[in-house]
């Protein structure tokens, strides 16, 4: 989506490396974002939904307990699956020439 931008990148002396911590960068930086969306939503929702299952099925009050343990274990997953799912795109980012990035329509 941004070969134009790669490509003046590459025109001013970015090095492939540099491209490829670019792109990298960038997956983790947008997995961080919904980390943080997905852990302001969880404490209300989870509480929600316990509550709800918990007292149709049980038929008892329930107690909440939010985990910040597993909270820390689903950010490092998520750095993780952002690192992971941009190595492809970031690969294929700085394998392109100047001359074929600002060609690309």
């Amino acid at each position: 989506e941004r070969t134009r931008e790669i490509g003046v990148l590459r025109a001013v002396g970015a090095s492939t490396q540099s491209v490829r911590r670019l792109v990298v960068r960038e997956g983790i930086s947008v997995a961080l974002i919904a980390w943080v969306l997905g852990a302001a939503a969880s404490g209300p929702s989870g509480w929600a939904l316990s509550s709800v299952v918990i007292r149709t099925v049980l038929s008892s009050n329930p107690t909440y307990e939010y985990s910040y343990w597993g909270l820390l274990a689903w950010l490092a997953v998520v750095v993780v699956i952002g690192v992971i799912s941009s190595l492809a795109p970031a690969q294929r980012a700085a394998l392109l020439t100047v001359r074929e990035t600002l060609d690309y329509e």
